[in-house]
C-alpha cells in the first residue's frame, strides 16, 4: 500500500540545527535505502506525492511519528501500511550496528 498511486518514498531528518530531505532508493517492493549523515537525528519516513512540482512537507501525504535515531544504530520499519491514505498499525524497532 505504501506504493500505491505512485508514491516517493522520501525521508526527513533534523537534529535542531538541521534538517534536510533525503531521497529513499528502493531496493525491491517495500525495502528503502537510504544513507543517513554521521550524527544524532530525528527522522520521518515519509509517503510524497510524485508531482516534481511539490516539495518538502508540501508533498507529504502521509507520514511516520518522530523516531529518534543516532549513527550507531538501524532503522527497521515493520508492518507499515495505509488505509485511506493515513499510516496505520505500523511498528519500528532501532537496533544496534555494532
Amino acid at each position: 500500500m505504501w506504493e500505491t498511486a505512485d508514491a516517493l518514498t522520501r525521508v526527513y531528518i533534523s537534529n535542531g540545527s538541521k534538517n534536510m530531505w533525503l531521497d529513499a532508493t528502493k531496493l525491491r517492493d517495500n525495502y528503502y535505502s537510504v544513507s543517513i549523515p554521521a550524527g544524532d537525528w530525528t527522522l520521518n519516513v515519509v509517503r510524497c506525492n510524485p508531482d516534481p512540482t511539490k516539495t518538502g512537507w508540501d508533498a507529504a501525504w502521509t507520514q511516520t511519528v518522530d523516531i529518534p535515531l543516532d549513527r550507531r544504530k538501524v532503522l527497521l520499519i515493520l508492518n507499515s501500511g495505509f488505509n485511506d491514505g493515513n499510516l496505520y498499525n505500523y511498528t519500528y524497532t532501532v537496533v544496534n550496528n555494532n
